[in-house]
């Protein structure tokens, strides 16, 4: 058997469109919704072995305004397997490492091109509970509701497999 094992980094995106509603609680209720603050379930199309699965809005208020927050969770959906970016130097070598690096995912988010702060930053895709809440700055809890675009990116690296079969015979054959 020939086996090859391939090791690399990789950022898979996902851009999405999501609603900002600063009426958390509903109180306006003349307010012509110009869109719905839901869950988002995206499948397939974003790139890479790892996808982003599930995006749960969550928004809070307090005295500074709505915090837009968004619970990210991600899968392997490739057949390889997934390590902590930067450690493609202690996975690909044969001297044994105690330090976990597998299945850890680090994500970054933007919300209508700023930064989020996510908590954490990595996490355990070996974990089904495992998430990153992402939160932007507040807005005023009078902003009316708008469609905004969500970046979120999964960096990690991956590790992928192939063997084949293959048979060394001796030729018949002489060379002159």
């Amino acid at each position: 058997n020939l086996i090859l094992v391939a090791f690399y980094p990789y950022t898979s995106e996902l851009h999405t469109d999501v609603c900002i509603d600063g009426d958390v609680h509903n109180i306006n209720e003349n307010n012509d919704d110009v869109c719905q603050i839901r869950e988002i379930n995206p499948t397939g199309g974003q790139g890479g072995p790892v996808e982003i699965t599930q995006i749960k809005p969550q928004f809070s208020d307090d005295e500074r305004g709505v915090t837009p927050q968004y619970i990210i969770r991600a899968a392997n959906s490739g057949s390889g397997r997934v390590f902590r970016i930067g450690a493609i130097e202690q996975v690909a070598s044969s001297v044994p490492f105690n330090e976990n690096v597998w299945d850890i995912v680090y994500i970054e988010a933007e919300l209508s091109g700023e930064p989020m702060t996510c908590e954490p930053m990595e996490i355990d895709l070996s974990k089904p509970e495992s998430y990153a809440r992402c939160s932007a700055g507040p807005i005023p809890v009078d902003t009316n509701p708008y469609t905004t675009p969500l970046v979120v990116r999964a960096s990690y690296g991956y590790q992928e497999s192939l063997s084949k079969s293959i048979r060394i015979t001796k030729s018949s054959l002489e060379l002159h």
